[in-house]
C-alpha cells in the first residue's frame, strides 16, 4: 500500500490533458542573489556583451584644427570599432537606486578609420588615408534596473552608463605629407577619445540592454510543466521586476495556477529576503507546494488503469485471478484464467505541510480491482508520502523525489459477491510496489522550473525547511558558468 497513492500522483500528474485555468494564486516563491551570485551571473552576460560591440560602427567625426601650417578641416568616416576586449569586471548592488552597478575595468579594443584633411588657406593641402586607434585602459560602468511589464515578467531597464578612455594610441597610415602626421594626431586625439567615448555610451546602453533581456526573456511568464499543467510565474512587485539590498537582488513571484474549483489557502506568510550566506537562495511556501501538486490534477480527480500492458512484469501475478485461487470463492469458477486490471484513482485534493525535515503530501485513493468490466472490490486508502523537492547538477528546475510515510485503508466495498478480505493484503502489495515506474516518471516530468538565472547550472544544492516554507541553497563554488 505504501506505494498506490505514489502511482495515482504519478498517474495524475503524467496522464492528464485537459487544460487548466488560472483561479487563484498566492504568493509562491522567492529568488535571491547575494552578491557572489549577482557576479556569477553577470559572468555569463560578459561574452554576448562583447560579442554586441564588435564590428560596431561609429559615427563620422567633421572638424577642424589650427595646426602648425594654418586651419586644416578633417574628417574621420568609415569609422570601424574592429575588436573590443573587455577586461576584468565587478559588481555590486544598490539598494538606494535600486539597480545593480556592472563594471568593466581595463577594456582595450582597436578601431579603424579613413582619415581625410585640407588646408583652408594656402597652400591649400590636402591629403588622406587610413587609421588605426588602439584602445586602452577603458572602463564602462553601466547601472541596470528591473522593472515588472504589464505581462509581469521582468524587464532590464540601463539606468545609467558611462564610458571612460583613459588612453588611445592613434597611427595615420598613407597620404603624402608624412610630416604632418604627428600634428595633426595631437590636433584630433582628444576629439577622436571623446567621439568614440559618446559613441560607446550610447552603443553600450543599447546592447546592454539587449544582452540583459536576451537572458530575463527566457523567463516566460508560463513555463510549461506538462501537457496540463502550467506553472505561473508573476513578478510580484508592482512597480518593480526586482528589490535590491546592499549585498543582494531579489525576485519575489506569484505562485502557480491552479485548476482546482477549490479556493487555495490564504495568502503565504512574507519570506525573508536573505536566509544564510549562499550565492543562490529559492524558497518555496507551503501554498506554492500544495498548488504545484494539484495543477497536475483534472478538477478534482485523476485516474491511472493499471493492467498487463502497462504494469511491472514482476507484479503481473497480481492480476491474474488464478493468483487467488482458493483464497477468494467465486473466482475459481467465474474468473479462472482471466487477466483483470485495477483502477487508481485521487478523489481529494493534496494536501501539503512543510515539515522539519520534508514536506509532507497527504490525499486520498481509491484502488479498484475490475473484473468483467464491472468494480466488485475498492479500497479507499489515506496515503501520506514524505516529499522532498532537490535540483540535481546542471538541471535547471526543482525536482520532487517522495519516500512513503503511511496509509490507512479507511473502506473497504464489494459491489458483488466477491468476499473482500483476501483480496485487501495482494490489491496492498500492487499498490505499494507497483508505484515505483510512474512516480519515477512523473517526477521526471513535472519538475518545477527555477528563476532567471538562465546561463549558471545549479548544482550541489541542499534543501532546509521553515515552518512555513523551505529553501534551497547553492554556494557560490558551485555557481558555474556555461561556456
Amino acid at each position: 500500500m505504501k506505494s498506490l497513492l505514489l502511482v495515482l500522483i504519478v498517474a495524475c500528474m503524467l496522464f492528464f490533458s485537459i487544460p487548466v485555468s488560472a483561479t487563484t494564486s498566492s504568493t509562491g516563491y522567492k529568488l535571491t542573489m547575494l552578491q557572489s551570485g549577482v557576479h556569477s551571473w553577470a559572468a555569463t552576460l560578459e561574452p554576448d556583451i562583447q560579442a554586441a560591440l564588435q564590428g560596431l560602427k561609429l559615427s563620422d567625426i567633421n572638424s577642424w584644427q589650427n595646426i602648425k601650417i594654418g586651419n586644416v578641416t578633417y574628417t574621420i568616416d568609415n569609422f570601424v570599432l574592429n575588436t573590443l576586449t573587455l577586461g576584468p569586471f565587478s559588481t555590486s548592488t544598490r539598494k538606494t537606486d535600486q539597480d545593480f552597478e556592472f563594471n568593466l575595468h581595463d577594456a582595450h579594443g582597436v578601431a579603424t578609420f579613413n582619415w581625410h584633411y585640407k588646408d583652408v588657406k594656402f597652400p591649400y593641402t590636402s591629403d588622406s588615408g587610413h587609421g588605426t586607434a588602439q584602445v586602452k585602459d577603458c572602463t564602462v560602468l553601466v547601472h541596470i534596473g528591473v522593472e515588472r511589464t504589464d505581462a509581469g515578467t521582468p524587464h532590464g531597464v540601463v539606468t545609467d552608463c558611462l564610458v571612460n578612455i583613459n588612453s588611445m594610441d592613434v597611427t595615420l597610415d598613407g597620404g603624402k605629407y608624412s610630416w604632418l602626421y604627428q600634428a595633426l594626431i595631437d590636433a584630433c586625439k582628444d576629439t577622436v577619445i571623446r567621439h568614440v567615448q559618446d559613441d560607446l555610451v550610447k552603443a553600450a546602453n543599447v546592447q546592454i540592454q539587449r544582452v540583459v533581456n536576451s537572458r530575463l526573456a527566457k523567463w516566460d511568464p508560463f513555463f510549461e510543466i506538462d501537457s496540463v499543467a502550467y506553472f505561473d510565474e508573476i513578478l510580484d512587485h508592482e512597480t518593480s521586476g526586482a528589490y535590491f539590498g546592499d549585498n543582494y537582488m531579489t525576485f519575489r513571484m506569484n505562485g502557480l495556477t491552479s485548476p482546482s474549483k477549490k479556493p487555495l489557502p490564504l495568502a503565504a506568510p512574507e519570506m525573508p529576503d536573505i536566509v544564510n550566506n549562499k550565492a543562490l537562495q529559492l524558497m518555496f511556501t507551503n501554498e506554492a507546494f500544495q498548488t504545484w501538486l494539484n495543477t497536475h490534477r483534472s478538477g478534482h480527480v485523476f485516474t491511472q488503469t493499471i493492467s498487463q500492458t502497462n504494469v511491472d512484469p514482476k507484479l503481473l501475478m497480481f492480476l491474474k485471478a488464478d493468483t487467488y485461487k482458493g483464497l477468494v470463492p467465486w473466482f475459481d469458477e467465474a474468473h479462472s484464467g482471466k487477466v483483470f486490471s485495477v483502477n487508481l484513482t485521487v478523489v481529494n485534493s493534496i494536501v501539503t505541510k512543510v515539515m522539519p525535515a520534508a514536506v509532507s503530501v497527504e490525499t486520498t485513493v481509491i484502488v479498484s480491482i475490475i473484473v468483467d468490466e464491472t468494480t466488485p472490490v475498492t479500497l479507499s486508502i489515506d496515503l501520506t508520502l514524505a516529499m522532498y523537492p532537490g535540483v540535481t547538477t546542471g538541471t535547471q528546475a526543482l525536482t520532487p523525489s517522495f519516500k512513503y510515510y503511511k496509509d490507512v485503508v479507511t473502506d473497504v466495498k464489494s459491489e458483488g459477491p466477491i468476499e473482500t478480505d483476501h483480496l485487501v493484503g495482494p490489491l496492498k502489495i500492487l499498490y505499494s510496489k507497483g508505484v515505483v515506474p510512474w512516480l519515477e516518471r512523473w517526477a521526471a516530468a513535472s519538475a518545477m522550473p527555477l528563476p532567471p538565472v538562465d546561463g549558471l547550472q545549479y548544482s550541489n544544492a541542499t534543501v532546509t525547511y521553515n515552518e512555513a516554507f523551505a529553501f534551497v541553497a547553492i554556494g557560490c563554488d558551485f555557481c558555474n558558468v556555461i561556456p
